[in-house]
């Protein structure tokens, strides 16, 4: 999969540094279920939320996440598919 293989080389070449933050209960509750919800990591939900509050979201970045929600569809259909084919013959 070719779409597969441009995210794992994007990734490759991002580095990161930490960055602690202490959030009240509720405000990191909403963060991990927006993260869980979106198919994030919370790390990556809070990164892409800051750059996307200071205007740093690329079309790059924005292409990465098209290619991620075709990819997690594709999928999402193939287990779909097998599991249909699994309930017809059993």
């Amino acid at each position: 999969m070719p779409q597969k293989r441009f995210i794992l080389d994007y990734m490759e070449k991002i580095t990161t540094s930490p960055f602690t933050v202490r959030l009240e209960p509720d405000l990191r509750r909403a963060l991990e279920d927006s993260a869980r919800k979106n198919g994030n990591s919370l790390q990556v939900e809070v990164a892409n939320r800051l750059r996307q509050s200071l205007g740093m979201l690329t079309d790059n970045d924005e292409r990465i996440r098209q290619i991620a929600r075709e990819t997690a569809l594709e999928l999402i259909r193939e287990e779909f598919k097998q599991g249909r084919q699994l309930a017809a013959s059993g």
